[in-house]
């Protein structure tokens, strides 16, 4: 196909996502994944907002117990995210639920190697996530909303933890001049 090299086509069926601790001068990234959706993702919708960050929505047909315990603990009953609007006009996002440093693959460019387009965000599972649609003979499709936020110390995510995301893994950096996330090709 002419022209093919620029285009990018379907998904990359593949999601992940690992604790992360952005508090303190040196920030840590759990070294295993918190949650890894591989092979039953349905569509994966990634949304920049007006702040810079990065919402994701994901209706995938993953639906057990490990999923449910996931959502039980990344979400804060007592502290729900909200959006700030600091005085200086920067968007904040607050709230008690657990952080994330999530990755999306995304579908090969064309190009020679088959680069990926890969995203990396920092984000926090909403308060409506977990929802599900079922009807007869069909499976369960599960709704999972992740809110982006903007880090507050940079973060380094190693060649090891996107392994499962691009053809050849580098390592991604969020530094403060991209603290909503990037995506990147590799």
């Amino acid at each position: 196909m002419a022209g093919s090299a620029n285009r990018i086509i379907a998904g990359g069926n593949v999601f992940g996502c690992w604790t992360v601790d952005d508090t303190i001068t040196t920030p840590t990234v759990g070294s295993t994944y918190a949650l890894k959706l591989y092979g039953n993702i349905i569509s994966t919708d990634v949304a920049r907002q007006d702040s810079g960050a990065y919402n994701i929505t994901i209706e995938h047909v993953e639906d057990n117990a490990t999923l449910q315990t996931f959502i039980e603990d990344s979400v804060s009953v007592a502290g729900n995210v909200e959006d700030l609007l600091l005085e200086d006009g920067t968007n904040e996002t607050s709230g008690a639920n657990r952080k994330y440093i999530a990755a999306v693959r995304g579908g090969t460019n064309g190009s020679t190697g088959g680069a990926r387009k890969v995203g990396v965000f920092p984000v926090r599972l909403s308060n409506t996530s977990g929802g599900w649609t079922q009807a007869g003979e069909t499976y369960n499709r599960v709704t999972l909303e992740f809110e982006g936020y903007k880090l507050s110390a940079p973060v380094t995510l190693l060649a090891t933890h996107l392994t499962d995301f691009m053809t050849t893994a580098t390592p991604v950096t969020l530094t403060t001049s991209k603290p909503y996330g990037t995506v990147v090709y590799g």
